[in-house]
């Protein structure tokens, strides 16, 4: 979390999806959204035993101000249980982070600090009002994120909240964006191989491994296609598609959060 920039203020695992309450800086939320779904699918699968995808289509994300509606917002996200009657009372639910808050599950990457000095800034009395927050009718909401979330609705803010989004939006659309060729090039220093020799037809597990990594990469950091890094290899997309859909079961996770480091740092440098 601390690499990526954000705090997790609530979450809400339910039968076919899961909800998150998070704060971002200036790491995009996509790069965050796909670190959490690489690591927990890696842990998931390998408890499991089993391979392959684990989350299916593209995440909903509904920009919310804090300062208004995250209380509304960490209320909503811990009441899904409830509202779905698949339990009696928010204590006997086990996969949110509600019972994190009475300290009844150890969750240390969980920031709960935030929303507890936003309802009581007395420390004896912030749980009280934390549970008048997700039981209590008098912190009704306001807001039905329920059908914001199914209308695609951009962000729950007032305008000037909106203003200051546009404006940092704007900064980071001017930020020269890293191609396809850059992005090799890097791999290949990490990796310390010759650029030349990924396109030649030599049977390399080596070089398998280093294109599947640019792979891999050119979709983390939304650069290219695995159809296009085919290509500019002179290679079967069906082929690599294969290699990097065993990329995870072979390499370490650590070496893949180094190499998109070494990849994000050095495009900083350039």
């Amino acid at each position: 979390m601390t690499r990526f920039e954000y705090r997790m203020h609530a979450f809400c695992l339910m039968t076919n999806h899961v909800h998150f309450a998070l704060q971002v800086g200036e790491i995009l939320l996509s790069k965050i959204i796909q670190n959490i779904s690489f690591r927990y699918t890696r842990y998931f699968n390998k408890r499991q035993k089993r391979i392959g995808h684990l989350f299916q289509g593209r995440y909903k994300a509904l920009l919310v101000d804090a300062d208004s509606y995250l209380l509304q917002l960490v209320r909503y996200i811990h009441r899904n249980p409830l509202q779905a009657n698949m339990v009696k009372t928010l204590d006997d639910y086990r996969w949110s982070s509600h019972r994190a808050y009475f300290g009844l599950a150890r969750t240390n990457w969980l920031t709960k600090a935030t929303i507890l000095n936003m309802l009581s800034t007395n420390k004896t009395r912030q749980i009280l009002k934390y549970r008048q927050l997700v039981e209590g009718i008098q912190f009704a909401e306001s807001i039905d994120f329920e059908i914001s979330i199914q209308k695609s609705f951009s962000a729950i803010c007032d305008d000037q909240f909106m203003l200051r989004i546009l404006s940092l939006q704007s900064k980071q659309q001017r930020k020269p964006p890293i191609i396809l060729s850059d992005l090799v090039k890097h791999v290949c220093e990490y990796y310390r191989v010759e650029e030349k020799k990924l396109s030649a037809k030599i049977k390399c597990q080596q070089y398998v491994k280093v294109r599947t990594m640019v792979a891999w990469l050119a979709r983390q950091f939304d650069i290219a296609t695995i159809q296009a890094v085919a290509d500019y290899f002179g290679r079967d997309a069906s082929g690599l598609s294969r290699s990097l859909t065993n990329l995870v079961s072979r390499v370490k996770a650590q070496e893949l959060i180094e190499v998109e480091k070494w990849i994000e740092e050095s495009v900083c440098q350039a």
